[in-house]
């Protein structure tokens, strides 16, 4: 199984086999949201490049809500000293 990348994504993603059995093969899909990712909320895919001709790409969805850093506002503030 390949990925193919993902472009423009705010993450990267990585796959590794784990297991294979008999018709089967199992895979861990990791996911990494990257430093300057927007705030808000995020849905995404991420598409499995396979050699089943029945499924040749398999989409995984990617949901976050990416926090902002803390924010002050107004930026300075007059106490009257």
């Amino acid at each position: 199984m390949r990925r193919p990348p993902t472009r423009r994504a705010p993450f990267e993603a990585s796959v590794r086999e784990l297991y294979r059995r008999p018709g089967q093969i199992g895979y861990q899909v990791k996911v990494t949201l990257k430093a300057d990712a927007p705030a808000g909320p995020l849905k995404n895919f991420v598409y499995l490049k396979t050699n089943d001709p029945n499924a040749a790409l398999v989409p995984i969805l990617v949901e976050a809500s990416v926090q902002s850093p803390l924010t002050v506002v107004p930026p300075l503030l007059n106490l009257g000293r």
